[in-house]
């Protein structure tokens, strides 16, 4: 940051002309610097990939959105139905976040992914689902399948392949998607 002069990017994104840039490490601070222009082709395919995303879910009166477009993340968690927003991400990926999500979307094969037959898993009370709609590079799935209970580990394959996702999410977001 001190090398290139760089300032701490703003919690609601870099503004336009400027692109969000960190070390590779957890605690790295996020900076915003200029555009580079290119005339490479790869790096401009590569810098503008096709990722649309969204998953919701909710769970004792408590529910979340994430939403990925191009390379800007939303998250929204409200409580009593939907009616109080108690957390709301709004901002730019980073490049090597972007890259981390497309990686665990393709490793957990969430392209190919099946539902989850609810009527031979059935859902206990008070468990609730996941929604998800993914499209990357070209191709789109919907899936929905069941949120573990509390305090167990995911057991059906649909469980443990979004169980990926949502911790690599929890990780990029620093929050606790349940």
């Amino acid at each position: 940051m001190k090398a290139g002069n760089y300032t701490l990017a703003p919690q609601e994104g870099c503004p336009a002309g400027y692109q969000p840039n960190m070390m590779r490490c957890i605690d790295s601070f996020r900076w915003c610097q200029p555009v580079e222009k290119s005339t490479n082709n790869a790096q401009t395919q590569s810098a503008a990939p096709a990722l649309d995303f969204f998953a919701g879910g909710s769970i004792f009166g408590s529910s979340f959105e994430v939403k990925i477009s191009g390379a800007h993340i939303t998250y929204r968690e409200t409580t009593q139905g939907g009616a109080k927003e108690v957390n709301k991400i709004d901002r730019s990926l980073l490049p090597v976040e972007l890259d981390d999500i497309r990686k665990t979307i393709s490793d957990a094969g969430l392209i190919n992914l099946q539902s989850q037959d609810f009527t031979k898993e059935l859902l206990v009370p008070d468990q609730a689902t996941y929604r998800i709609t993914v499209s990357l590079d070209g191709k789109e799935n919907k899936i929905n399948c069941g949120i573990p209970p509390s305090g167990t580990e995911p057991t059906t394959k649909c469980q443990k392949q979004i169980d990926k996702l949502r911790l690599k999410l929890n990780s990029i977001l620093g929050v606790n998607i349940y």
